[in-house]
């Protein structure tokens, strides 16, 4: 938790990383973050863990928030309910709420991946009652950005 350098993660094999183009002059970012990610998996349960980072004209990077939705309880906290294996899903992720201007030469960078160990726990991928699975599987993933699908992060711009 905190601000730390995000390089030994994003050389991981298992996070998506999307970077903007370093933006002209600054630009100013205030409130909540939100993640519209389109998604499916093979397991009946997984994680979705996305992170909102600040990369400097040098390249190193600062995660500036983060946010988690463990996909049984997409719909409500309340009534979990299991994935189709593969079926496309929407979620809503709150990525955090920030306070940042973001300077001259600075880039956008979100993670997207299925674990974020420790900051949460872990999810097995099997679908068993949390806190009592006998087995973890590993989970294939896909994102989608395509034009019906179109995953995409929710930005509150602070204008002039």
């Amino acid at each position: 938790m905190g601000p730390a350098s995000q390089a030994p993660v994003e050389v991981r094999n298992d996070v998506l990383v999307f970077t903007t183009a370093p933006f002209p002059e600054e630009l100013e970012v205030v409130g909540t973050v939100w993640l519209v990610l389109y998604a499916a998996t093979d397991g009946a349960d997984c994680d979705w863990n996305c992170k909102l980072i600040d990369v400097a004209p040098d390249g190193s990077t600062q995660n500036l928030c983060d946010g988690v939705v463990r996909s049984r309880f997409r719909k409500s906290r309340a009534k979990p309910e299991l994935l189709e294996p593969n079926a496309v899903h929407r979620y809503d992720i709150r990525v955090g709420s920030t306070a940042v201007t973001f300077a001259a030469g600075h880039r956008i960078r979100l993670d997207i991946s299925s674990s974020n160990f420790p900051r949460f726990d872990l999810n097995p991928n099997t679908g068993e009652p949390m806190g009592r699975h006998t087995h973890s599987v590993v989970a294939r993933n896909t994102v989608w950005v395509d034009r019906e699908r179109a995953s995409k992060v929710v930005l509150p711009v602070v204008e002039g």
